[in-house]
Parts: C-alpha cells; structure tokens; sequence
C-alpha cells in the first residue's frame, strides 16, 4: 500500500508546463473589486463550473481510448467498473460528499485575447479587466484561513499556507492520451483484483490530472490553472491536498490569500469609456507594490 501512495502522490510523470513568467485572470469590475479590496482569489469546485464538461471530459477521454490505453482485460475491467462507479457522482459534484473535492483558479498566457474579452463585454456598456501577475511570486505564498477552537470554546482564526499544482492545461488530445497511458502504465505494476483501492486510487489519480486537460474547442483561451485538492475519503490513504472548513454549510470556492507583489498590471477590455479605463487606478498604493500601471486593450472597440 506504502508504494501505491507513493505514486499517487507523485506528479513527476506529468509534464505541467509553468514555465511562463506572467498570467492573465480576466475578471468583471466585481471581480477586481473583490480580489484588490481583500487580496484574495477564489478557487471554485471544477463541477460547478458553467462549462458542464470540466471534470467529466477525462473520464469520457479515458473509457473512449480504453481498448488503446491498456491491453489487459482485466485491468480494463477495474478502470471501467471505477469508472462508471464515479461518474454519477461526479455529475452532482462532490459538495455533500467525503471524498475529495478539485478547486481550480483560471488564467489565461493570453493578455489581451478576444474571446476571453467577450466573457465580460455582453453589450456596449460592459467592461472587464485583466489582472498580470507574475506567476513565481503568486505561488510561492498562497494562504487560506483557518479557526482554531481554544479550550474555553472560543474561535481564533488564523492563515495556513496551501499547496497546489499549476500549469499550462493540455488541449491536445495525443497529449492527453499518452499522460493518461503513463499513469496506466505506472499502477499496473500493483495491480490485484483482490483490492479495490488499486483501481480507486488510480482512477482518482487520472481525475487529479484531468483537472489540467481541457477538450480542444477551447483551445483559444490558453488556460493557465492553480488547482487545489481536498482529502480523499477517510477510509483512503491521504493526499497532499486542503481539508475544507464548512462553517455549517457547503462552499463551492475556497478563498486563496496571496501575496499582493504578484500583480503587476491591470488591463481594461476594448471600451470607449476613459471612466471605466481610469477605474482601476485606485488600487495602485504601497499595498500593491510591483502594481505600476492601467493599461487598454489593443483590440479595437466596437458595438455589435
């Protein structure tokens, strides 16, 4: 079991691509106030995402290649039965589960991409941001915030560093195959059809990676991830992830602290308005230190 938790713990095999020194998240004017007024970003449950798709599109991936992926029956069987066990729920999210939970922040190596522009400019009127942050000192200090319980029954908050994986997300389906084959390969060396948890743990690892695989037709957004994961089940060997605090209700988004030197820039989508272009501005100020400047798209406004 030792060396099974071992693999599902290594990411060695998985070729992420950080490589790129800044991201971009586009965001609504909401959106920047949020993330500039409490320094925070939200990491959102990949299956409530408006893209119905994330998170279920490794695992049809994964049982539409099987007869490539792997030549052996009885394998196949055990991630086909697995499978087919998850998706259900999977379908319904995690949200009122003990398994694990996959929370995904989404940038973009594009700064001044259209098609992410046309997420937040529906009419005339509208506007949206991107913010630039350097993606080494963003990671380097990621925080959520925590309570403690003291003896005499009273709460005290406090910050707990968080890790997670990040990278480039892989629109290529080859690509996504042959990553998929690895980690086939990689767990068939421990496989018994007398346990269970063989073919739970890898199928689970294949939905950690899948966090990072995108179907092609998105290809244009040039989606860069931080995602975070929850514990596996309580009865199942533990992951590096993040246990969630509910506080009494279910959450879908985690909030992210992180350290205010990653911003950099502000760019302001296509828009005749120099009110909503000056708008962000405000937030440059010592709190922001690396924070310098307000640019405009370069893409030209129009009205449709």
């Amino acid at each position: 079991m030792g060396n099974m938790v071992s693999l599902h713990n290594d990411w060695s095999n998985i070729p992420l691509d950080h490589s790129v020194e800044y991201i971009y998240h586009y965001t609504s004017k909401i959106g920047l106030d949020g993330i500039f007024n409490n320094e925070q970003l939200w990491a959102n449950d990949i299956y409530k995402q408006n893209d119905k798709s994330e998170g279920i599109y490794v695992l049809d991936l994964l049982e539409k290649n099987i007869d490539s992926l792997c030549s052996d029956r009885k394998i196949k069987d055990a991630i086909l039965k697995q499978a087919e066990c998850l998706r259900p729920k999977l379908v319904d999210g995690f949200s009122y589960s003990e398994k694990y939970r996959s929370f995904i922040i989404s940038f973009s190596t594009a700064k001044d991409e259209l098609a992410l522009w046309n997420y937040y400019t529906k009419d005339a009127n509208s506007v949206g941001y991107n913010i630039k942050f350097e993606v080494s000192v963003l990671n380097e200090c990621l925080r959520t915030k925590r309570n403690k319980s003291g003896e005499d029954g009273s709460t005290e908050e406090y910050f707990d560093n968080i890790k997670c994986k990040h990278g480039k997300v892989f629109y290529n389906t080859k690509k996504q195959l042959d990553i998929i084959e690895q980690i086939i390969h990689d767990y068939s060396k421990y496989y018994s059809e007398r346990d269970d948890t063989w073919a739970y743990l890898l199928v689970d690892k294949i939905l950690w990676v899948g966090t990072f695989f995108k179907n092609p037709h998105f290809k244009h957004e040039y989606e860069y991830r931080f995602a975070f994961f929850t514990q596996t089940d309580k009865s199942m060997p533990g992951f590096w992830g993040l246990p969630l605090e509910f506080e009494g209700e279910k959450k879908n988004h985690i909030e992210i602290y992180f350290n205010p030197a990653a911003i950099h820039q502000v760019i302001c989508s296509p828009t005749n308005s120099n009110k909503q272009i000056q708008y962000p501005q405000k937030y440059i100020s010592g709190c922001y230190p690396n924070y310098k400047s307000v640019k405009t798209s370069e893409i030209p406004f129009r009205v449709i």
